[in-house]
């Protein structure tokens, strides 16, 4: 599965059949088999329709607006999970607190590595 990204100004996306079409000005640009897909991700002026929107849903596919430049403004997001396995390893992670201090304690250690490495490199420290 991959990510589709629409970086074309005016497109349009449609559902056709178990497909997502996008169109610019009635002409076909692409059709993609939604199973292949894992993420839509729309940049500047798009346009999706809501057939397409409730396919996406029905596939679990999470649907992202960007600025032209890449900043996100907004996310749909279904909820229909793509994988429920890992969602359930997650909560039983999440309901172990020594798993979890474990785990901030690590990222703490790695955030405090970095900085140190970083503060190495530009010479603003020596050893």
């Amino acid at each position: 599965m991959e990510d589709l990204y629409v970086v074309e100004q005016g497109c349009t996306l449609k559902k056709y059949d178990k497909q997502i079409l996008i169109t610019k000005g009635g002409m076909k640009i692409e059709s993609i088999p939604i199973y292949k897909i894992e993420k839509i991700l729309l940049f500047g002026n798009q346009q999706i329709t809501t057939q397409a929107l409730n396919m996406a849903f029905e596939y679990g596919i999470d649907i992202l607006f960007l600025s032209y430049t890449g900043k996100l403004k907004g996310k749909i997001t279904s909820i229909n999970s793509k994988n429920i396995y890992l969602k359930l390893a997650q909560y039983d992670i999440w309901k172990n607190k020594d798993i979890i201090l474990k785990l901030a304690k690590n990222i703490i250690k790695s955030k405090i590595w970095n900085q140190y490495m970083l503060l190495k490199k530009y010479k603003i420290i020596e050893k």
